[in-house]
């Protein structure tokens, strides 16, 4: 009976435990956590639907006169006429006048130009989209970073949380062989010093971590006022996968805006030649015509027919915009071919920098497992008393140097990751990488 309900007592504080470490994995504010609480409630994100937007009203405005065009109109005629011009005597100057109220309506049927413009909102559309997209991929992507610079210092402070409690038994240690007559006052001044040293580093540690936080609820509107990030931990992205997403790079928004605008510009210069081209048009009015004033009550009438307009001679003036526009098209290729070799550019530099980044971390991992080493081996010596308090000083600050560069590494792989994927414009598989895939290590 006493082993059931001890093992009842067991089973029972498992599961509170259980409970516990769940509640605090819980409360833990996540990188997908704040991307969704940018599309959410981000103002910025509104504001990145703008251009899409705006570019597709353009569309219909460009469609529009591909449609039949109606309005109200009313006219009226005065004429003045002397019986001079016929040979008669000038005794009466009469009035006459008339006028004419109605509906018109018009459709071209045949407008070239009409609907090259059309296709160059099309193609503006397109990059609205594209635009859009791009904003949002750099909002995610400063979010992130902002995050990753938040952990930064989180990471710090929890590095100073450990240094602190070896520099407080190192004090004590110190300490004591002074009043045993056994130590030298200047170690116990150096294990001092360590303590305060990593006091103030503690200080500007949580210090950054505020700032840090700030400057994420600049974009993330309803940020908790308390939160705990994901600890800031290696994931090193396979050689594979790496080399599976690069491809996405020629479909980033950048290249897209530059193929998009010059797509539009061509034709937009296309519709510009167009305008040399004739228009046919069907017109046709219905309305009231008459002596009265504007035709008001008067006998109805009405008009159909084909209307056809063609410029015979601007002044140049068409010409000129012709030649505008063809630099315009020259631009735009000029800027396409740029960002795509920019694109190509960055990507090498991208992956360049994340394998350097990779190996400084393994090397930094390596380092602070030789100090910890270092620091075991100075501890030992002293319980053996074959030591001094110097060489555990000097190794516990070597520690606390590669424990920074630790940290420092970290940071910098995280960063080049994030960058990689910000470049090919697949932050969303970055946020499934980290959640999903990577395999972290301290």
């Amino acid at each position: 009976m006493l082993r059931l309900i001890k093992t009842a007592v067991l089973f029972l504080v498992m599961c509170i435990s259980f409970t516990s470490a769940r509640a605090a994995e819980d409360s833990v504010y996540t990188k997908k956590m704040a991307s969704e609480q940018l599309v959410k409630s981000g103002l910025r994100w509104q504001q990145s639907f703008s251009p899409k937007e705006e570019a597709e009203s353009k569309l219909l405005q460009a469609r529009a006169p591909t449609n039949v065009m109606v309005s109200a109109f009313a006219r009226e005629f005065v004429a003045r006429t002397s019986e001079l011009m016929y040979g008669f005597s000038n005794t009466l100057h009469d009035m006459i006048g008339a006028g004419v109220s109605g509906i018109e309506g018009k459709y071209d049927f045949h407008n070239k130009a009409a609907l090259s413009r059309i296709k160059a909102a099309e193609e503006n559309s397109r990059l609205g989209n594209a635009t859009t997209r791009q904003y949002q991929n750099d909002l995610k992507f400063l979010v992130l970073l902002r995050y990753l610079n938040a952990q930064q210092y989180q990471k710090k402070s929890e590095v100073v949380d450990l240094l602190l409690s070896k520099d407080s038994s190192l004090f004590h240690l110190a300490t004591e062989k002074v009043k045993n007559g056994v130590g030298v006052p200047l170690d116990l001044a150096r294990a001092e010093a360590l303590v305060e040293r990593d006091k103030f580093k503690k200080l500007d540690a949580e210090a950054s971590y505020d700032k840090a936080l700030q400057e994420l609820k600049e974009l993330l509107v309803e940020l908790p006022p308390s939160i705990r990030l994901e600890k800031l931990t290696f994931h090193e992205i396979p050689a594979e996968e790496l080399a599976r997403l690069e491809g996405k790079a020629t479909d980033r928004p950048e290249v897209k805006v530059a193929e998009y605008t010059l797509k539009a510009v061509s034709y937009l210069k296309e519709s510009v030649d167009n305008e040399q081209k004739p228009v046919v048009s069907l017109y046709g009015e219905i309305g009231m015509a008459g002596t009265q004033f504007l035709g008001i009550s008067a006998t109805p009438s009405g008009a159909v027919g084909i209307q056809v307009s063609l410029p015979l001679f601007t002044g140049g003036y068409q010409q000129a915009r012709s030649a505008e526009m063809l630099t315009k098209v020259n631009t735009a290729n000029q800027q396409f071919q740029q960002v795509q070799l920019e694109t190509k550019s960055q990507l090498e530099t991208a992956k360049a920098q994340l394998e350097f980044a990779r190996k400084v971390v393994n090397s930094a991992n390596k380092q602070l497992e030789l100090a910890r080493k270092e620091l075991q081996y100075a501890e030992h010596k002293i319980r053996i008393g074959s030591s001094s308090n110097i060489e555990l000083i000097n190794a516990q600050t070597n520690l606390a140097t590669v424990l920074d560069l630790n940290v420092q590494a970290l940071f910098a792989y995280e960063a080049a990751k994030l960058v990689f994927f910000h470049l090919i414009a697949d932050v969303d598989s970055y946020l499934a990488f980290e959640q999903n895939k990577g395999v972290p290590h301290e």
